[in-house]
């Protein structure tokens, strides 16, 4: 396990979802004021048998967008697409020949007026050549491309003007936004009219739970998990919609990002303001049929923070393989393997 510095202040880093050419597993990575980067894998031996070894980063290219980004997130295995504060959609390309990266092309605040140009979240849906951006103002934009070239954005009224922070596919033709009222939506992108289905949480000490990440099981597409600004996590079953599954005060302040190991779900990590990276392991998983619950007092859930006290908030969280990488406002990653974290 490793902190490394980079410069910049991490906001989103996501890996790509292939690798490319001879190259080992590649991480995009977007940066507060506007700067992506595309890092490799680089492994070390630290022992003469080969058994441990030490994990770091090496950045291959970077282009500045020269805006306040938000997110970023692949496209395919060498597009990703980057939501800039300003309400800005910019698609970029890893060129593996001259090993650089550029600006296919950028969508100047699509369908937004003035007002409603800053965008909160993005979703993605490679296989519908589909992005899905959510705004301040409540409203949602769907973008349409082909391959990697944009055909058309088109929005929707949502019936809420409140600020939608978070977003998720479900599936290929419903999403599922969070808001900063405690409330989860699903919509069916086809309707483009009222939710299909509403969740809500219960006001904490007064305050509404604004949601500030939401995510998927990738096993198990009927859970969601859903992060707060006071530290809550949320697990909903949509078979049972009514009342959250299970509710646990995991932070102490707003989480930022959440992931799953993709294959082995049995890990799965919280990324907090409080400075706080937690591990989650259960020594088994529930019963097939049986609700999927993040509960950390559950006698079979262990709950390990990764970071030393005091350290800065933590804006990212991704993973791969056996290869964790989280984004500090230290301007710093922290890399560790799974091997490592056992």
């Amino acid at each position: 396990m490793a902190l490394q510095y980079i410069g910049e202040t991490p906001v989103s880093c996501r890996w790509l979802p292939a690798d490319v050419g001879d190259l080992q597993s590649l991480l995009i990575l977007g940066c507060k004021d506007g700067l992506i980067q595309v890092a490799e894998t680089s492994r070390r031996a630290t022992d003469e048998h080969g058994i441990h070894e030490e994990i770091s980063l090496d950045i291959r290219a970077e282009l500045d967008l020269e805006e306040s980004l938000v997110h970023v997130q692949p496209y395919n295995g060498v597009a990703s697409l980057a939501a800039l504060e300003n309400g800005d959609l910019s698609m970029v390309n890893y060129n593996l020949q001259n090993d650089g990266l550029e600006l296919q092309h950028t969508l100047i605040h699509p369908l937004s007026t003035e007002k409603d140009m800053a965008v909160n979240a993005l979703a993605i849906n490679s296989t519908q050549h589909e992005a899905v951006t959510v705004t301040q103002t409540g409203s949602i934009h769907v973008h349409k491309f082909s391959d990697s070239n944009y055909i058309s954005s088109s929005s929707f009224d949502t019936e809420c003007t409140c600020s939608k922070t978070a977003v998720v596919y479900t599936d290929s033709q419903h999403i599922a936004t969070g808001n900063d009222l405690g409330a989860v939506r699903l919509f069916d992108l086809q309707q483009t009219t009222a939710p299909t289905m509403t969740m809500r949480l219960e006001p904490e000490d007064g305050n509404l739970p604004s949601i500030t990440s939401i995510l998927q099981h990738p096993a198990r597409p009927e859970t969601l998990i859903v992060g707060t600004r006071h530290g809550v996590i949320a697990t909903w079953d949509l078979r049972q919609p009514t009342f959250p599954v299970a509710l646990t005060q995991a932070h102490e302040a707003e989480i930022w990002d959440l992931a799953f190991h993709p294959v082995y779900t049995d890990h799965f990590f919280s990324a907090g303001q409080d400075g706080f990276l937690l591990h989650w392991s259960s020594e088994r998983a529930p019963t097939t049929g049986r609700a999927f619950a993040l509960d950390a007092t559950a006698q079979n859930i262990q709950v390990n923070n990764l970071l030393n006290p005091n350290s800065p908030a933590v804006n990212t969280v991704a993973m791969k393989d056996d290869v964790l990488v989280a984004g500090l406002d230290s301007q710093a990653l922290f890399v560790a393997s799974l091997k490592q974290l056992a």
